[in-house]
């Protein structure tokens, strides 16, 4: 299921991250033309995408809420 990200979370057709409210799936929708690599440890999950020219690394909890991310 993807869901779509709602106006306030986007900036000029964007998405804008926000720790405890944005969801994976709408980071996923967003990056879904870089090559992303799924991480996991004992607590969290993530993402570290690459497009070549820019990188980006996002954590989720278990709910799939994003906890952090850094964009490089």
């Amino acid at each position: 299921m993807t869901a779509r990200p709602i106006k306030e979370h986007l900036i000029n057709g964007h998405l804008k991250p926000e720790n405890g409210v944005t969801m994976k799936c709408q980071v996923q929708n967003f990056t879904n033309r870089m090559s992303c690599t799924g991480i996991t440890d004992g607590e969290d999950e993530g993402l570290l995408c690459s497009n070549g020219s820019r990188q980006a690394i996002f954590v989720f909890d278990k709910n799939d809420i994003l906890k952090a991310y850094k964009i490089y």
